[in-house]
């Protein structure tokens, strides 16, 4: 059956097998036949292990790994090629007939063999149809081993399938052999299911399937696949047996876990696709995640991350890395592409090296950004966006960089030569300074092949970042004159810097009289400042002398005031400071200014050197003439522009090919002349250029003395630029090898004039001449000036060229071409200009609108809105908010920069005054940067917002935390709701209360105990928020939290009052414990529970785990062990006794259990902690090895295991409880005591007191007893008790020294303070005793006195006892007169039971409260048997001495399950006593007492047999043993003889064990004692046990149940006076009060002497009284004759209970009829729940109450008394009688006995209830009669029959 069920698991899920059974065929059911089963797949037999490992390998082929197939499934069922065994008979289960046709017919053999050891017996089942034939033979006998062929014929008679099969039925049952003819179909072989790869969303994957044609035709088949899966290739032809296989793709666009069915549809042809088979293509997706982190330890911000590339020089570049990191499961493709729009025009200056690609799940890839700035000092922004199909985010990167330019600087601005000899030389030197750290390219404009009196060398070259470089200057005059020229020292991407060389050249005839200075120059510049420099010195000088001119502080010409303002103004544009490159601009082109299309005016142009200009200034000499011509030459004009004649002088050079005719000339004011320049090369076939230089100076500077110093002026410098080739015709012209850096000069997209710099290098090895090309006829590139606009570059030199222009807006965006021809020939070189103005623009987010979102008045939102620069310009910009909106909005930052292509986020802030709807209109000025003072653009953003009022409220107003761990921690989340439609900010405040009074008197500040996770906090509209309060208690106590919030003002300051929110509620407690129980078992089983309450403290024990603990307790949370030293410190000030009373030694253990209720709300893990378990383990090196005596004592009580624990930790949940057992053994003798720390809150500590055996021995539980206060002059104070414990095994004789009681006396006047009424007494082992005592105060104050109680043959023992007097004066109302029920929680009903206990008391500790004197109040109580299997007897063990106390019934016996109801009757005095009683009820089984019987019964007959019989062991019977002997020995030895044959034999004696004599024994066995009698000896070895097997059986112990009874009775008119509403309620028994009174006397010590003569108690009368009516009414109940008139006597209809009928007629009856006084019972049945009250006057029971027929009396014949002849109503009783009715009534025995018998009647009636027998509830059915109905008694109901015999009393 096991292989069975396995299979069934296995195989019969996956439908592979079955299994033929003898009723039937059926699939998936089993039965076992032969250890064989049938396959349908391949109908065959098997074997269970075979089909076993078929199973397994079918289910590892279903777990396979993602992306590979499934088992595939068969379409096609193959050819059966094994056989299988059917009920021992082998055969195969199938034959097939493949590929026959019609018209013939088909055999084939069926082989049956025979496998089993017996002969087998078949019968065969041919087929039913008729296309399968064979041998009808009926039986086939196969013989073991042996084999039948049996043949089959298929005749088919039409083209189709058949299937028959043929039966075989055996002896054990029957199986079948299919016989199948098929036709060839297709069949395809798919796999059931492929999983493919995890794929990321918008991504794809694939997978490979193969699909084999299983059958024998070609097969078609198409694949129909639904998305996101795609099947390649999806249509096709598949031969016979071909596997194809196919490509999977999976494409999702969710992530989602995607399973499709794909169809594949097979057939004939394409058209006819019958077939059918599908495939699960199963496929996860994931959403790809991509994040770029910094590679180079920077920290980008989450939201928007920025790379930083810093300041790059032109020309260079910087790169910098970052991480794309794939976190997501998948492989993730990226692509990075621009921001859309935001692509400059011209490319972005950044590039990444990162191409779209592939990161696999986990990886990371690193990528490069190369920043290479082209236009210099702009600010590059460019973005990049890493997309990433189906990401849920797009990551966008802002690239920012800056070019900057090189900073190069003059070591000095003037260079000085002095004077100088024509034909001298003089050699300066001047520092070039770079202070950038980027490269500067330079180059001085100056020549130097010698057509300049100045030269440079070096000339050129590149300065390194932060590097210097010296230049040499050379002085070489040719004629005598004042040298003077500004030299531009040109710098590539930066201004020309320029420095000024004088000198001053002279011969021999002509000797300066004045030096020309730096000075000089100074005054100058300040003179051509002021446009005094057009006229001559000597013209000056006369303009000084007629006081046209004066002289300023400086030295320097200056117009006069009233004369400054009449100024022509062709001279305003001569006082202009121009910028350094248009003064270079304006040297380049010979002087002339260079006025441009966008500034006319000549004021905007430089007049550096306009004094004298020249043009051309460029002179190109593009071939040379044949050999006889003439050289060519042409001419240059200059123009004179001063006031004053100039002398002009060339500047030549000797070898040089140009030449300038003439040399020198003057020439006057505003006039021109011109100047013959001629090339002529001496060499052929090469290159020249050359910078032709010319000074001009005022012909009178020329004369030596004629102008001051002051008027001395310099020279003026221009310059022609000239180049030319000597190339022959034909001769090819040299191959330029050039770069121009840039290739692309890209302009400000400004109408405004601007410069840029390029670089012309010539990288070959021959010298390389440009201009501009002259067939440049465009006007785009004429716009653009060149300078220089030809020249000469020698090899491996270079050349920096500025361009000049004002962009338009003709100009197209991608630029225009400017070709300098190169070397004279047709080599020219591209240079792309971009100069396109482009209009400022600015984008904004959203279309120009900004929708703020609705605002609560007072407070503020904010909400980001983008601004975006899409154009080429930087620009800044300026928000014009009007001033009635300001109030409202804001916007930060209010203005700034926007470089191009960049964007920047701008926070709006919206505070509304009021709920209502806005639209607003800011609106944003930009302008270009670079023209600040141009016109300014403007676009509007239209606001939209709304302000509206705002509250949040809570979903619930209180929120109880409930009871928190004080020290701990609770977390609760409060909803905050805020249903406005704006977001509210929200300042929350907590206020703490404490309804505790003394903890909100206390004047310490208490520390808050609720902490918010966020004291201000932002709710969104329509939202719901948690807030989370953690609430951390720190001391016991209600807490009360009030949470208030109040709306944030934008400034965050608050706004208006606090609202409050909601209020938290919790209380901080400690886990508390309380003992609700406790029970004593073993040696302390006899002490009650208030005696086990107070021995143990529970009270106090009680008081300190319900309170709280201190910080000292709270060091160690948990149990730990925290002491090196045997006796650990105690942490608590709360230290008890837990005191286990006394016992003799080898006792029974004291056993005590301890219920443990947790009371609290909070689980309460509690632990007893001896002193081992808090001292830590050390080495045996770290001991001293020295004790004190507490720890040698401490070591000896845990060594013995006196004390023990069960269980010693653990934890109580609320409501939980837990008994614990705490036990001591009496091992040893002495006292012993173990601090044990219960480790809740507090520690305790356990007593356990242990004295020698047949020692008498007291236990005191306290050594100081308080009394209850008295108050002063009562006559009769109560009696109260103090209890003494016998915890040994022999009775115990004590008595009182009463010495002090008598000086006590004598101290107060000889009145009585404090008397012992029993002074001297016994106390039975294991019994308590009550020392009665009164305490009569005679002033208000405390009490104390000492009295020693001494113990005969034991020790004695101080006790001081205490009592308090008070004045009922002084107190009044609040003078203690009641009982203090409250004084100790002793619980009253049992909650932990005892083991093996079995019988319970309904309540364990009765109170009947104050009562007065003279009465009997009752209580009902209940015993109740809860085993199902064990009968009980119990009896109840009342106090010795006067019946105080009663029980009825006072023993009997409880069947299982049954309970009994006892009356409980307190007799009070008629003195003032404190009853303080303990009541025993013993338990024994039945069981137990019949085994003690019948041992009882065996020990008496084992001792009658010994007693007749004897052994004689004495082997010599004539020793001398029996020859002198007498009887009296004879008589020894027979009586002894049969003890000594129960001893065992031995051959050593043992020795008595070793213990210590004490000094009892020491007393009892001295020498003073006498020898034991004979009697005593045969006692003593009767009551040695089983040592000499005469030993009686001791009964069983029973089970102990205490009932505490506590009263205090008070004096009559004490009683009324202090409880004058429930005196009514008690019946005072008036017939005893004259006895009380005299025994009061008696024990005041007043008696009087009457007193003596009683010689009877009221209790010993009663018991007589009552003996003698019990044996009066037995008689009658035996009395035949009374018998038979009992029953024939009918006229009472209600017998028993007609003296409850209502009062009505009666008659009369005489003085003599009235009934005998008779005393009161001493015992009472209980009072009904209610009692009835009878007033103490006589008056409370009335006569007619009694009976008023009553038959078989002592009267008349009818039943009536004597005297008495009719009913109440025939006629009026007669004054006589009435007389002496009302005697009766009034006398007080009456009165009691009325009393007596209505108790007795209402508890027998409660008896009956309870035992079944009346039902105060039923319906009568007479309306008239009472509703109380009789019913029959139910003995089965409680089973007892003694119970009725103890109850009813009558």
């Amino acid at each position: 059956m096991i292989a069975i069920n396995l299979l069934s698991k296995l195989g019969w899920e996956l439908g592979l097998y079955r299994i033929s059974t003898k009723e039937g065929k059926r699939r998936g059911t089993a039965a076992l036949r032969n250890g064989c089963v049938l396959c349908p797949a391949t109908r065959r037999s098997v074997s269970f292990l075979e089909l076993f490992a078929s199973c397994v390998k079918q289910l590892c082929h279903s777990l396979q790994q993602p992306g590979t197939p499934q088992r595939p499934r068969e379409r096609h069922r193959q050819a059966p090629s094994h056989r299988c065994c059917f009920l021992g008979v082998e055969t195969s289960p199938e034959l097939l007939w493949e590929d026959w046709e019609l018209g013939k017919d088909f055999t084939k053999t069926l082989v049956l063999k025979n496998v089993h050891p017996k002969l087998q017996k078949l019968r065969l089942r041919p087929p039913v149809s008729k296309y399968f034939t064979t041998i009808l033979t009926q039986k086939i006998l196969l013989s073991p081993g042996t084999s039948y062929p049996l043949p089959l014929t298929f005749s088919p008679h039409e083209r189709c399938e058949y299937e028959d099969s043929i039966a075989f039925e055996g002896r054990d049952g029957s199986f079948e052999v299919s016989l199948r003819a098929t036709l060839p179909r297709h069949a395809l072989l798919a796999p059931d299911s492929v999983l493919l790869p995890l794929c990321a969303v918008q991504h794809s994957t694939q997978a490979t399937l193969v699909l084999k044609n299983a059958s024998k035709l070609r097969t078609w088949f198409q694949w129909e696949c639904p998305p996101p899966f795609q099947v390649s290739p999806d249509q096709g032809l598949l031969e016979p047996s071909q596997e194809c296989p196919f490509t999977v793709v999976f494409r999702p666009q969710e992530a989602l876990m995607y399973q499709r069915e794909a169809c594949c549809r097979f057939g004939d042809t394409g058209e006819e696709l019958l077939g059918r088979c599908t495939v699960l293509l199963q496929g996860p997706a994931k959403y790809p995640s991509l994040q770029l982190r910094c590679a180079e330890g920077e920290e980008w911000p989450a939201a928007a991350p920025e790379m930083l590339f810093g300041s790059v020089a032109i020309g260079c570049h910087r790169k910098k890395h970052f991480t794309i990191c794939n976190l997501s499961p998948v492989t993730a493709s990226f692509s990075f592409s621009p921001l859309r729009g935001g692509t400059p025009q011209l490319g972005s200056e950044f590039s990444c090296d990162v191409s779209p690609g592939e990161v696999a799940p986990g990886a990371s890839l690193r990528a490069t950004v190369t920043y290479t700035p082209v236009v210099v000092d702009t600010v590059a922004v460019d973005y990049l966006t890493l997309m990433c199909p189906g990401a849920l985010k797009k990551t966008q990167l802002k690239l920012t960089g800056n070019s900057i330019a090189p900073s190069v600087t003059l070591s000095c601005s003037v260079l000085d030569f002095s004077h100088v000899e024509e034909g001298g030389e003089v050699v300066r030197k001047v520092d070039l300074v770079n202070s950038s750290p980027c490269e500067a390219v330079y180059q001085w404009d100056l020549d130097g092949s010698g057509h300049s009196v100045f030269s440079i060398q070096p000339a050129e070259g590149i300065l390194r970042p932060n590097s210097q470089a010296t230049v040499k200057v050379v002085y070489r005059p040719r004629s005598p004159l004042i040298h003077h020229r500004r030299v531009a020292c040109l710098i590539l991407h930066r201004d020309p810097v320029f420095l000024d060389v004088i000198g001053t050249c002279h011969s021999e005839l002509q000797q300066p009289a004045i030096v020309f200075g730096p000075k000089h120059l100074t005054l100058y510049r300040l003179h051509r400042h002021r446009g005094l420099t057009q006229y001559p010195p000597d013209l000056l000088r006369a303009m000084l002398q007629n006081r046209r001119l004066q002289l300023d502080h400086q030295g320097a010409l200056c117009l006069l005031e009233e004369e400054s303002s009449e100024r022509s103004p062709e001279s305003t544009w001569l006082l202009s400071e121009d910028s350094v490159l248009e003064e270079y601009y304006q040297a380049a082109s010979g002087g002339l200014p260079s006025f441009s299309s966008s500034s006319p005016d000549p004021s905007s142009s430089s007049s550096s050197s306009s004094h004298i200009t020249v043009e051309p200034a460029e002179l190109v000499f593009h071939r040379t003439p044949p050999s006889p011509s003439p050289p060519p030459s042409q001419s240059v004009r200059i123009t004179n522009r001063t006031k004053g004649k100039v002398s002009l002088v060339w500047t030549t050079a000797p070898d040089s090919p140009f030449a300038v005719t003439p040399v020198s000339c003057d020439l006057s004011p505003l006039k021109s002349t011109s100047f013959c320049v001629t090339y002529d090369p001496k060499e052929l076939n090469t290159l020249h250029g050359a910078q032709l230089e010319c000074f001009a100076i005022y012909k009178v500077l020329r004369e030596p003395g004629q102008v001051e110093e002051g008027l001395l002026f310099p020279s003026w410098c221009v310059t022609v630029r000239v180049i030319g080739h000597s190339f022959q015709l034909g001769k090819e012209h040299f191959v330029p090898h050039c770069t121009l850096q840039p290739p692309t000069v890209v302009f400000p997209a400004l109408s405004l004039l601007s410069y840029r710099t390029v670089l012309l290098h010539n990288s070959g090895d021959l010298p390389l001449s440009f201009h501009l090309h002259p067939d440049q006829a465009s006007p785009l590139a004429a716009s653009v000036s060149v300078v220089p606009g030809c020249g000469l570059v020698l090899p491996r030199h270079h050349q920096i060229l500025h361009l000049r222009t004002t962009p338009t807006e003709d100009c197209p965006q991608q630029g225009f071409s400017l070709a300098l021809q190169l070397n004279g020939a047709k080599y020219t070189q591209e240079l792309t200009v971009v100069s396109w103005v482009e209009q400022p623009c600015v984008a904004m987010e959203a279309e120009g609108s900004l929708h703020l979102q609705p605002t609560a008045v007072g407070s503020s939102s904010q909400r980001a809105h983008c601004i975006r620069n899409p154009s080429r310009i930087p620009l800044g910009f300026q928000w014009r908010i009007p001033e009635e909106d300001r109030k409202l909005i804001f916007v930060e930052p209010e203005s700034g920069e926007l470089q191009p292509n960049d964007s920047m986020v701008q926070t709006w802030s919206f505070s509304p005054l009021e709920e209502t709807m806005y639209h607003l209109t800011p609106s944003i000025t930009f302008w270009p940067i670079q023209t600040p003072g141009c016109k300014t653009s403007q676009l509007d953003l239209k606001v939209t917002a709304m302000g509206c009022h705002g509250s949040i409220q809570v979903e619930s107003e209180v929120v109880e935390l409930g009871e928190m761990l004080v020290g701990g921690c609770r977390t609760v989340e409060v909803p905050l709701v805020n249903s406005s439609l704006c977001p509210l900010s929200v300042s929350l405040t907590v206020q703490q209360t404490l309804p505790d009074k003394e903890l909100t008197s206390n004047p310490c500040p208490e520390p808050l105990a609720l902490c918010l996770e966020s004291s201000r906090s932002t709710i969104p509209s329509c939202s719901r928020v948690l807030l989370t309060c953690t609430a951390t208690p720190h001391r016991r106590a209600c807490y009360r939290w009030t949470i208030s919030y109040q709306p944030l003002a934008t400034t965050g300051c608050v706004l208006g009052a606090p609202r409050l929110l909601c209020e938290l509620r919790g209380e901080g407690v400690f886990p508390t414990l309380q003992v609700g129980d406790a029970r004593g078992g073993g040696s302390v089983g006899g002490l009650s529970k208030g005696q086990l309450w107070h021995l143990f403290s529970l009270d106090s024990l009680n008081s300190h785990l319900l309170s709280c603990p201190s910080p000292r307790e709270l060091t160690y949370r948990k149990p730990t062990r925290h002491s090196l030293h045997r006796c650990p410190s105690i942490f608590t000030a709360a230290i008890l006794d837990f005191n286990f009373c006394s016992a003799p030694v080898a006792s029974e253990p004291s056993t005590v259990l301890l219920l443990l209720d947790n009371i609290g709300p909070i689980p309460a893990e509690w632990a007893l902690l001896f002193p081992e378990d808090q001292t830590m383990e050390v080495d045996h090196w770290a001991e001293s090895g020295e004790f004190s005596s507490a720890e040698l004592h401490q070591m000896k009580v845990q060594d013995n295991r006196l004390f023990s624990v069960t269980p010693r930790a653990g934890t109580l949940s609320p409501g939980q409880q837990r008994a614990l057992h705490l036990t001591y053994r009496h091992d040893l003798a002495g006292a012993h005591r173990l601090p044990v720390v219960f480790k809740l809150s507090h520690g305790r500590e356990i007593l356990g007191v242990t004295v020698a055996r047949d020692r008498p021995y007291l236990h005191f539980s306290c050594p100081q007893h308080v009394f209850t206060p008295v108050a002063v002059g009562v006559r009769s104070p109560p009696r109260q008790a103090y209890e003494l414990y016998n915890g040994g095994a022999v009775a115990v004789r004590y008595e009182v020294d009463t010495s002090p009681l008598q000086q006590l006396q004598e101290e107060n006047f000889h009145h009585p303070v404090l008397r012992c009424l029993n002074p001297q007494g016994e106390v039975c082992p294991g019994r308590t005793a009550q020392l009665e005592w009164v305490f009569s105060p005679l002033e208000a104050k405390m009490y104390n006195v000492d009295i020693m109680i001494h113990i005969r043959g034991g020790d004695s023992t101080m006790v001081s006892f205490e009592g308090c007097g008070f004045d009922r004066r002084v107190l009044g109302s609040s003078a203690p007169a009641y009982l203090p029920e409250g004084r100790e929680s002793v619980p009253c009903v049992q909650r932990v039971a005892l083991p093996g206990q079995v019988v319970f008391l309904s309540e364990e500790r009765v109170s009947l409260g104050d009562v007065p004197v003279h009465t009997s109040p009752t209580r009902v109580l209940f015993l109740t048997n809860v085993s199902r299997t064990e009968a009980v007897q119990y009896t109840w063990e009342l106090p010795d001495g006067p019946q105080v106390v009663q029980m009825k019934p006072d023993k009997g016996r409880l069947g299982p399950g049954e309970s009994v109801l006892c009356v409980l009757t307190l007799n009070t005095t008629g003195c003032a006593v404190f009853y303080q009683l303990d009541l025993i009820c013993q338990i024994t089984m039945e069981t137990m007492l019949a085994e003690y019987r019948e041992s009882v019964r065996r020990w008496e007959q084992e001792s009658e047999r010994q007693q007749h019989e004897f052994t004689i062991t004495d082997r010599d019977l004539g020793g001398g043993r029996g020859g002198g002997g007498g009887g009296e020995g004879g008589g020894q030895a027979t009586q002894t003889a049969p003890a000594e044959a129960w001893l065992p034999l031995r051959k050593y004696k043992t020795l008595p064990p070793i213990r210590a004599v004490s000094s009892s024994s020491a007393v009892v066995g001295g020498p003073h004692s006498s020898r034991p009698t004979r009697a005593e000896r045969r006692a003593q070895r009767e009551a040695a046990g089983p040592a000499v097997g005469r030993r009686h059986p001791a009964p069983p112990t029973p089970t102990l149940l205490h009932l505490g009874v506590t009263a205090r009775s008070h004096r009559l008119h004490e009683y009324q006076a202090h409880f004058p509403d429930t005196l009514n309620q008690h019946y005072v028994y008036r017939c005893h009060r004259g006895e009380s009174q005299s025994s009061h006397a008696a024990v005041s010590g007043t008696a009087p002497p009457t007193a003596t003569r009683l010689s009877l108690t009221p209790s010993q009368e009663g018991d007589i009284l009552t003996h003698t009516l019990l044996s009066l009414i037995r008689s009658l109940i035996d009395d035949p004759d009374f018998q038979r008139r009992l029953s024939s006597d009918t006229s009472e209809r209600v017998p028993y209970f007609s003296q409850l009928r209502p009062p009505g007629p009666a008659g009369s009856t005489s003085p003599s009829a009235a009934p005998p006084a008779v005393p009161r019972p001493h015992s009472a049945p209980p009072v009904p729940s209610r009692p009835r009250a009878l007033r103490p006057a006589g008056a409370g029971v009335a006569l007619n109450r009694v009976p008023a027929e009553r038959p078989h009396s002592a009267g008349g014949r009818d039943g009536r008394p004597p005297g008495v002849t009719g009913h109440a109503g025939d006629r009026t009783p007669d004054p006589d009688q009435r007389s002496v009715r009302q005697g009766i009534r009034r006398h007080a025995e009456f009165s009691d006995l009325c009393e007596a018998v209505l108790v007795n009647t209402l508890q027998n009636l409660m008896m009956e209830v309870f035992q079944g027998e009346l039902d105060l509830t039923a319906p009568h059915p007479h309306p008239s009669s009472d509703d109380i109905t009789v019913l029959p008694p139910i003995s089965a109901r409680w089973g007892s029959p003694n119970l009725t015999q103890h109850s009813r009393h009558t």
